[in-house]
Protein backbone atom coordinates (compact mmCIF):
# COMPACT_ATOMS: atom_id res chain seq x y z
CA UNK A 1 0.00 0.00 0.00
CA UNK A 2 1.41 3.49 -0.51
CA UNK A 3 1.81 5.78 1.54
CA UNK A 4 -0.08 8.92 -0.60
CA UNK A 5 -2.22 8.28 -3.24
CA UNK A 6 -0.98 9.93 -6.37
CA UNK A 7 -3.86 12.66 -6.75
CA UNK A 8 -2.23 14.16 -3.20
CA UNK A 9 1.24 13.61 -4.37
CA UNK A 10 0.64 15.71 -7.66
CA UNK A 11 -1.00 18.89 -5.21
CA UNK A 12 2.23 18.30 -2.48
CA UNK A 13 4.74 18.61 -4.83
CA UNK A 14 3.30 21.28 -6.75
CA UNK A 15 2.94 22.96 -3.45
CA UNK A 16 6.68 22.65 -3.26
CA UNK A 17 7.39 23.78 -6.62
CA UNK A 18 7.63 21.21 -8.52
CA UNK A 19 6.70 21.03 -12.18
CA UNK A 20 3.88 17.71 -13.33
CA UNK A 21 3.58 16.47 -16.74
CA UNK A 22 -0.21 16.20 -17.05
CA UNK A 23 -0.15 13.36 -20.05
CA UNK A 24 2.62 11.21 -18.21
CA UNK A 25 3.19 11.98 -14.73
CA UNK A 26 6.86 12.67 -14.79
CA UNK A 27 7.77 15.00 -11.73
CA UNK A 28 10.26 17.86 -12.54
CA UNK A 29 12.00 21.03 -10.93
CA UNK A 30 12.03 24.23 -12.76
CA UNK A 31 15.44 25.03 -11.54
CA UNK A 32 14.34 26.94 -8.59
CA UNK A 33 13.70 23.18 -6.35
CA UNK A 34 16.11 20.49 -5.54
CA UNK A 35 16.25 16.96 -7.15
CA UNK A 36 17.17 16.04 -3.56
CA UNK A 37 13.80 15.52 -2.22
CA UNK A 38 12.75 13.74 -5.32
CA UNK A 39 15.71 11.45 -5.00
CA UNK A 40 14.14 10.56 -1.49
CA UNK A 41 10.86 10.24 -2.42
CA UNK A 42 12.16 7.76 -5.22
CA UNK A 43 14.24 6.28 -2.35
CA UNK A 44 11.12 5.84 -0.25
CA UNK A 45 9.20 3.92 -3.24
CA UNK A 46 6.78 7.19 -3.45
CA UNK A 47 8.13 7.88 -6.86
CA UNK A 48 9.19 5.66 -10.17
CA UNK A 49 12.22 6.35 -11.60
CA UNK A 50 12.60 5.68 -15.41
CA UNK A 51 15.21 6.58 -17.52
CA UNK A 52 14.55 8.14 -21.26
CA UNK A 53 16.45 7.52 -24.83
CA UNK A 54 19.39 9.28 -23.34
CA UNK A 55 19.43 7.31 -20.48
CA UNK A 56 18.80 10.33 -18.54
CA UNK A 57 16.78 10.12 -14.90
CA UNK A 58 13.65 11.01 -14.89
CA UNK A 59 10.64 10.44 -11.56
CA UNK A 60 6.75 9.67 -12.11
CA UNK A 61 4.44 9.57 -10.35
CA UNK A 62 3.24 5.74 -10.22
CA UNK A 63 -0.28 5.37 -11.30
CA UNK A 64 -0.50 8.86 -12.30
CA UNK A 65 -3.75 9.86 -14.61
CA UNK A 66 -5.90 12.93 -14.27
CA UNK A 67 -8.84 11.56 -12.63
CA UNK A 68 -12.08 14.21 -12.63
CA UNK A 69 -13.06 12.91 -9.09
CA UNK A 70 -12.17 11.18 -6.32
CA UNK A 71 -15.01 8.50 -7.25
CA UNK A 72 -13.04 8.09 -10.38
CA UNK A 73 -9.57 7.29 -8.96
CA UNK A 74 -11.65 4.98 -6.08
CA UNK A 75 -13.20 2.95 -9.37
CA UNK A 76 -9.59 1.91 -10.37
CA UNK A 77 -8.12 1.72 -7.58
CA UNK A 78 -11.04 0.64 -4.74
CA UNK A 79 -8.15 -1.03 -2.88
CA UNK A 80 -6.47 2.10 -1.33
CA UNK A 81 -6.89 3.37 1.79
CA UNK A 82 -8.89 6.43 0.92
CA UNK A 83 -11.32 4.27 -0.98
CA UNK A 84 -12.11 2.15 1.55
CA UNK A 85 -15.79 2.77 3.41
CA UNK A 86 -16.52 1.24 6.79
CA UNK A 87 -19.70 0.62 8.69
CA UNK A 88 -19.48 1.84 11.98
Amino acid sequence: MRPINSNDLEHLLQDEGYGIDQDTGEVYDNGEVSKKFLITLAACGTLNVKRDGFHDVGFYIPHYCCYNSMDDYCQEFPNEQQCKYYDV
